[in-house]
């Protein structure tokens, strides 16, 4: 099984689906950023979405009245041409980082 779940950019408040494979690498492992905050240094991979990507999230947020929990949905749109860039903060998670990548199948890796 693999740890499926929506990172932050480290920059901004944007969220990208991640995948992280067989729950090798922890997500405090490894930064994401989005678009508009990819850094202009060596060690970051880059995916390239190919088309557009669309996607519903349900988000939780805390407690209300005992057990239910309020349900928002944000709608993710990612235009052809956006890139998500990846650092590798670990030695682990540079030996795992091929499994460790966007969870959009329209991404490609574009560089390294």
């Amino acid at each position: 099984m693999c740890n499926c779940y929506n990172h932050k950019c480290e920059k901004c408040e944007t969220v990208i689906p991640m995948h992280l494979e067989d729950y090798e690498t922890r997500e405090n492992e490894i930064k994401v950023f989005c678009h508009e905050h990819i850094p202009k240094r060596k060690g970051i991979r880059i995916y390239v979405l190919e088309q557009e990507h669309r996607e519903t999230l349900k988000m939780r947020f805390g407690e209300i009245e005992g057990n239910n929990t309020l349900i928002s949905e944000i709608v993710l749109i990612f235009c052809k041409g956006y890139r998500i860039g990846i650092q590798d903060l670990t030695k682990n998670a540079k030996e795992h980082k091929w499994g460790n990548h966007p969870n959009i199948c329209e991404a490609e890796l574009l560089r390294i």
